[in-house]
């Protein structure tokens, strides 16, 4: 999500802990724009619908038990790394029952690595 009030642009940013994929040379987000990264874009789909913000393909697999995920910019600075994990204090509903882990309030810009920040999904 793009919490900012200007475009953003992903080109070069890459993921390089808990899952692979790096955004392509045209990948940006207007301000307040969401992305999505799917693992297999018609299933995706057949779960929840067309025209959603698909934004590529990711290889790899979360760990279900908690892992780090490390996000770089183009030429390797650290954007985000954080912690998350499937224990209390932690959202446990999140926990493999099909509900994902979603910020509390992404525009605060809030502690990643804080479980307070998070909180299980709306919907499976």
């Amino acid at each position: 999500m793009n919490i900012s009030t200007a475009p953003l642009d992903l080109a070069g940013v890459t993921f390089s802990q808990g899952i692979d994929f790096a955004f392509g040379a045209q990948a940006t987000l207007a301000p307040g724009q969401r992305g999505l990264l799917v693992a297999d874009p018609a299933a995706f789909e057949a779960a929840y619908g067309l025209g959603l913000p698909i934004m590529g393909t990711y290889s790899g697999r979360l760990d279900n038990g908690g892992e780090r995920l490390t996000l770089l910019a183009d030429g390797g600075a650290i954007i985000q790394s954080f912690r998350y994990n499937d224990q209390a204090p932690w959202p446990t509903e999140a926990d493999g029952v099909g509900f994902s882990l979603v910020l509390v309030s992404p525009q605060s810009t809030p502690d990643h690595d804080l479980p307070q920040s998070w909180r299980a999904s709306a919907a499976t």
